[in-house]
């Protein structure tokens, strides 16, 4: 249950996509889809050849990848770079902050 709800939360952050101008969406959003295909294409890659151990069946990977990657994933790189654009070492640490975030608590909680 605890699951679904976090699943939910994280796909309606898209919610916050309004808050962004425009220009910026249109500026930002093919580096938002290299990033996503990137990672689902490393999470696929990195499952297959038992680079990291993913508890349940091959539905409940897909459903996890797919809830961070569609979800919250690409409205991060979108706020991210609307925000820190210019700002190399802001963009460094906005960037080190949302992948810890990523690897702790998010996925933490996806496992249960």
């Amino acid at each position: 249950m605890l699951t679904l709800v976090v699943r939910f939360v994280l796909l309606m952050s898209w919610v916050t996509v309004r808050f962004i101008p425009k220009q910026s969406i249109r500026k930002y959003i093919p580096v938002t889809i290299l990033a996503s295909l990137i990672t689902v294409t490393v999470s696929f890659i990195g499952v297959h050849y038992e680079f990291w151990e993913v508890k349940g069946g091959a539905k409940k990977r897909l459903w996890n990848i797919l809830t961070i990657v569609i979800g919250i994933f690409p409205l991060g790189c979108l706020w991210i770079f609307h925000l820190t654009f210019g700002k190399f070492w802001l963009y460094v640490l906005a960037n080190f902050l949302n992948n810890i975030i990523y690897a702790y608590p998010i996925v933490s909680v996806l496992e249960k």
